[in-house]
């Protein structure tokens, strides 16, 4: 089931690779650019996410489709929550219920909700006969692989060849003359142009290729 229209974004990651790790890899020992390098890794990681097509540490996206269908892939896997369902027309709106009515489906690189048979047929409140494609989908969705980078007892962490990757576009970034380098991405911050080759290798493993 194909998008209607761009993802948008409700709640940005809560963290990005650490600035001390960062400054440490760099070798710079002085804070006259700590506001400068934090611009750079949150420039690093979204550039990363973008090659890859998925999303790495935890962020709320809403996503809409056009119409009910029985499966509906998520563009940037992996789905760790569905925070809503929500079936759309006009003022008429329903809330559907995980497990009851839909699960959640991560499989190699793509993330799917899948609507359980008697949803897909037959929503809660409907009568046979009732026209269910006039209806609109939104899911708001939780997508990463955790709520954090760095791996203990309660989380797993983001992959560390994400971790070296989003470090060698910073250092790529950082020690490359500031005209070929960087410039200004869409969210107003300073942007890496090209990730490096080595950090393409790196990511090579997570990248979600769409057909």
């Amino acid at each position: 089931m194909a998008l209607a229209g761009r993802p948008i974004l409700l709640t940005p990651p809560a963290v990005e690779l650490s600035l001390s790790l960062v400054k440490s890899y760099l070798r710079v020992d002085y804070s006259d650019d700590d506001t400068l390098i934090a611009l750079m890794i949150q420039s690093a990681r979204e550039r990363c996410e973008h090659y890859c097509n998925r999303k790495f540490i935890n962020q709320v996206w809403q996503v809409y489709y056009d119409k009910i269908d029985k499966r509906f892939e998520i563009p940037f896997p992996p789905i760790q929550a569905v925070n809503n369902f929500k079936l759309i027309y006009l003022n008429e709106v329903i809330a559907l219920v995980e497990n009851s009515d839909y699960y959640i489906l991560n499989k190699g690189g793509d993330a799917f909700v899948i609507l359980t048979a008697t949803t897909y047929n037959l929503p809660p409140g409907f009568s046979l006969g009732d026209d269910l494609w006039r209806f609109n989908v939104r899911i708001d969705v939780t997508c990463g692989f955790d709520t954090q980078y760095t791996q203990d007892s309660m989380h797993n962490g983001v992959p560390s060849g994400i971790q070296e990757a989003i470090l060698k576009t910073v250092y790529s970034a950082y020690f490359s003359p500031k005209g070929n380098a960087m410039g200004v991405s869409r969210q107003g911050i300073l942007d890496v142009k090209e990730l490096p080759e080595d950090a393409k290798r790196l990511l090579q493993p997570y990248k979600n290729v769409t057909i």
